[in-house]
Parts: structure tokens; C-alpha cells; sequence
């Protein structure tokens, strides 16, 4: 295999990616810096909106979409990913942020504070 070959794999560029935490802070960040690259971005958050941020990324160019929903419910989860597949055609890419757990949620503060649902999420895309 030639070098470019190989390097061709690693390309981003027309790559369909999900991002969850990604309606702002290191997972918006992080979508621009894909988006920049080429990257088409699915961002799956608990917020009913994105933040700040969000609308820029069609200055690059490819093809953007917020998702609403909470990476704790396997079920609800799953019916987000079908819906990105069904829109996007596949995912070749899944990058997890970790959410911080809200006053009140079902987590007890234990010394940890972020909120174990994100298994769920490779759980799901697993069988693309």
C-alpha cells in the first residue's frame, strides 16, 4: 500500500461525524475544527437548542444538524441515531464529550461528576 494511500484513510473531508456534548464548549469546538476539515457534523445534546456557535459552521461549507437528546436514554438515543443515519446515509465517525451531571440528576455525587450514559452512545452506533 502507498503512503497515500494510507494517508487517504485518515482524511476527514466528506466524512459524516456525531458529536455528542457538541452544542457548545470543547464539543461545539471540536465540531468547528472537524467542519474545518471537511467533516459533515451531527451534534447530539440534552439542550433543546445550541448554543452561540452553532450557525457558524456552514461557513465551511458541508452539511450540519443539531439532535436533541440525552445520552442516558439508550431508547431515545437510539431513535437519534437512526434519524442521523436516515439523514446523513452512514457514520463514519463518533466523538463522546462528557456532560456534567445537573443539580438533581440520577447520579449520586460520589466524588465523580460526570454522568455514565455516554457507553450507551458507542453501544448504538456499533452496529453501523
Amino acid at each position: 500500500m502507498s503512503d497515500i494511500r494510507l494517508l487517504e484513510q485518515f482524511l476527514i473531508k466528506g466524512k459524516n461525524v456525531v458529536i455528542t456534548g457538541g452544542a457548545r464548549g470543547l464539543g461545539l469546538n471540536f465540531a468547528h475544527g472537524l467542519a474545518q476539515a471537511g467533516a459533515n457534523i451531527a451534534a447530539i445534546d440534552v439542550s433543546d437548542k445550541p448554543g452561540g456557535g452553532f450557525d457558524t459552521l456552514s461557513r465551511y461549507g458541508g452539511t450540519y444538524k443539531y439532535y436533541t437528546a440525552d445520552v442516558r436514554d439508550y431508547q431515545g438515543l437510539k431513535k437519534v441515531i437512526d434519524q442521523i443515519s436516515q439523514d446523513f446515509g452512514s457514520i463514519d465517525g463518533w466523538y463522546v464529550w462528557k456532560s456534567m451531571c445537573r443539580p438533581g440528576s440520577h447520579m449520586k455525587h460520589s466524588g465523580g461528576r460526570h454522568h455514565p450514559g455516554h457507553p450507551f452512545s458507542g453501544a448504538s452506533t456499533g452496529r453501523f
